[in-house]
């Protein structure tokens, strides 16, 4: 959910723009606040199963990090500025309705999450087709892509439908 709102709220922010319309910024606002909460839950709870796995299952997480040691650091490095960003984009909202930095900060956030997807689809990938090499190579299985294509697909239009469904309730 939260990666199809990363979408959704900068894009509708640039409709909004565009068509100079307060509604969409009154949505993107909407939905960059929701995103940050189930975020912030949702981070804290893999955060915690991460921790929780690492203890109990060592002989299989171990050996998980030796062969994507490389696309683990880097995805982990690259979560602390798409964090940043998505706190940035949507705590410094008011004012910054439409300008060009503010759409840029929510779809450098959006790009730095669908990048963290691209890693943990490879790792998933790997784990149900393992197949040889290490790092990025292990990640060129015969699930890669059609589970990439999956989520990142499902990630927009659930998002869409999950959101246009509530508003078609409150309406």
């Amino acid at each position: 959910y939260t990666m199809g709102t990363l979408v959704l709220g900068p894009t509708f922010e640039l409709v909004g723009r565009v068509r100079r319309d307060q509604r969409c910024f009154r949505y993107a606002d909407g939905l960059g606040d929701v995103n940050l909460k189930i975020f912030s839950v949702g981070a804290t709870l893999a955060g915690f199963a991460v921790i929780f796995l690492t203890a109990l299952y060592g002989r299989m997480f171990i050996p998980l990090v030796e062969i994507f040691i490389v696309p683990f650091a880097i995805g982990f490095t690259i979560w602390l500025p798409t964090v940043a960003a998505l706190y940035l984009y949507a705590h410094r909202w008011r004012g910054a309705y439409g300008k060009r930095w503010h759409i840029l900060l929510g779809y450098g956030a959006t790009l730095g999450d669908h990048i963290f997807l691209f890693f943990i689809v490879g790792v998933d990938s790997f784990l149900l087709t393992p197949g040889s090499g290490q790092g990025v190579g292990a990640f060129f299985n015969p699930t890669f892509v059609p589970e990439l294509l999956h989520r990142f697909v499902g990630n927009i239009s659930w998002s869409s439908f999950a959101v246009g469904a509530v508003y078609a309730a409150r309406a």
